[in-house]
């Protein structure tokens, strides 16, 4: 099993070449992807209404970050 999932990802020494060479031009490449994602994903969640169901982007407001309709100002 261990050496189907090495033959898939990458990290089997084949053909010649380094030994992780297929790994980082293969599937180690989506490393950077899947980080960039997650950069974006967590800068939206840190920056959206702390209101519970709220996924509007909002404004710090005495320590919270509350958007426009839950701060009271206009929707």
């Amino acid at each position: 099993m261990l050496h189907w999932i090495a033959v898939h990802i990458g990290a089997d020494h084949t053909a010649g070449g380094s030994v992780f060479y297929n790994f980082w031009s293969g599937f180690g490449s989506d490393i950077g992807e899947v980080t960039i994602l997650g950069a974006v994903i967590g800068m939206a969640r840190h920056k959206n209404c702390h209101e519970k169901g709220c996924w509007r982007l909002g404004h710090p407001h005495e320590g919270v970050v509350r958007c426009r309709k839950h701060l009271g100002g206009n929707p």
